[in-house]
């Protein structure tokens, strides 16, 4: 994974520029996923899942730097509340 292959991989996500938009609700989502699976991946490669040169080290970087990138997770979800109360 790349910088911007959640972009890449959903071209929608990048082009929610409104954070109460429904299109915030999956950003979210893969973001959160993006960084589960990589903790898992540095878990299952034990000691060497945490040395720099390692792909699965650098795929745990990428997915944190999505998560802080593109507007931080709890931001996000205070604006999907708010929007999902309005709607209420």
């Amino acid at each position: 994974m790349a910088p911007g292959a959640v972009e890449q991989a959903c071209p929608a996500l990048s082009d929610a520029g409104d954070p109460e938009s429904d299109q915030w609700s999956p950003d979210l989502q893969c973001k959160q996923t993006a960084m589960e699976v990589t903790i898992e991946a540095v878990q299952v490669f034990g000691g060497a899942g945490y040395m720099r040169e390692t792909r699965v080290e650098q795929l745990m970087r990428d997915a944190k730097i999505l998560q802080i990138y593109a507007g931080t997770d709890e931001m996000q979800v205070v604006a999907i509340a708010k929007d999902l109360m309005g709607r209420a």
